[in-house]
């Protein structure tokens, strides 16, 4: 007898979308060759959170895990105006003016940046503009 053929399927993988303390959770399996073997993976994870859960062993995780969610994250240290816009500390507002347009371009979320290097980048000109001649 010939040996069986496994069929790999295009997208075998499954999910399963549920509630839980009344929040929304999802489960996705899709590294087996067929579906089934995706869906029969996510009942043996199930089973064994539920087995976690049956025996206390899901609060001691959230217990050991939520003191490190409750941990602040350190401050960032803030870094001197001049350092941010680029400037040598006895610029003139024009040179200010002018490296934080280029700046604010560069840094801009649309190009790539994130909001925070934006704030950074105001705060840094008017405390700048706030000390210059």
């Amino acid at each position: 007898m010939p040996p069986k053929v496994r069929r790999r399927y295009d997208d075998p993988g499954v999910g399963v979308f549920f509630t839980l303390n009344g929040k929304p959770k999802s489960m996705a399996r899709d590294p087996y060759y067929t579906p089934w073997e995706n869906v029969r993976s996510l009942v043996l994870a199930v089973d064994a959170m539920r087995s976690l859960e049956r025996h206390g062993g899901s609060t001691m995780v959230e217990r050991a895990f939520s003191g490190f969610a409750a941990l602040a994250p350190p401050p960032k240290a803030k870094r001197n105006w001049w350092d941010v816009l680029e400037v040598k500390r006895d610029a003139t507002r024009v040179t200010i003016g002018a490296n934080f347009r280029r700046l604010l371009k560069d840094r801009h979320p649309d190009k790539g940046g994130t909001p925070e290097q934006v704030v950074e980048l105001i705060q840094a000109r008017d405390e700048a503009l706030s000390e210059a001649q």
